[in-house]
């Protein structure tokens, strides 16, 4: 809760120890549970449809119910976090010298 409170807080960019200017605002975020999205979230947003799809069978397929080889007994599959995850929206306000557009890049946008 603390966590999720101080992502309401606008980001503040310092540069060579010019005054903190507020770049970003966190409109929303929601906590949710979803095992398939907690182990296939790296795939989202990528262009790579044929890759995507081998990487995600893969996946699956890994997670698929095993059996422990001294028991005999079902495993549970591993699922990152429990399967919590995080949703966050944010609104960029301010941008100078392309940062924006770096910041997408860097994020994987467009």
């Amino acid at each position: 809760p603390e966590r999720l409170a101080s992502l309401s807080e606008p980001i503040e960019i310092t540069r060579g120890g010019l005054k903190p200017c507020d770049g970003a605002t966190v409109l929303t975020a929601t906590a949710f549970r979803d095992e398939r999205l907690a182990t296939e979230f790296h795939l989202l947003g990528r262009d790579d449809t044929r890759r995507v799809e081998a990487e995600r069978a893969a996946l699956r397929e890994r997670r698929a119910a095993c059996r422990s080889r001294a028991s005999g007994e079902p495993i549970a599959a591993f699922v990152p976090e429990g399967g919590w995850l995080t949703r966050v929206e944010l609104e960029i306000s301010q941008g100078r010298h392309h940062q924006i557009r770096r910041l997408c890049r860097r994020a994987g946008l467009k």
